[in-house]
């Protein structure tokens, strides 16, 4: 339960960082915490994506991303990037 408690705290602050590039953006986890499989502790393997986007936006996307969202991301000391 208090894992579980973790991960919704986290998904909610990574769409929280995500919606800061702007109304489009979402955030999905992957792998064991996404399929039930995750162990007690596991990490939390997330993506983030601009909703809609046409394949042509992906470089853009992947520098805003890295321009915008990574400094949020190591700004906030509940993560660990």
């Amino acid at each position: 339960a208090e894992d579980i408690a973790a991960v919704t705290q986290c998904m909610d602050e990574l769409a929280l960082a995500a919606l800061q590039l702007g109304p489009h953006w979402r955030v999905q986890p992957f792998g064991g915490v996404a399929n039930g499989f995750g162990m007690q502790g596991t990490d939390l393997d997330a993506t983030c994506y601009c909703e809609g986007m046409d394949a042509s936006y992906a470089p853009v996307a992947t520098q805003e991303i890295r321009s915008r969202l990574l400094p949020l991301l190591f700004a906030n000391p509940r993560f660990k990037v």
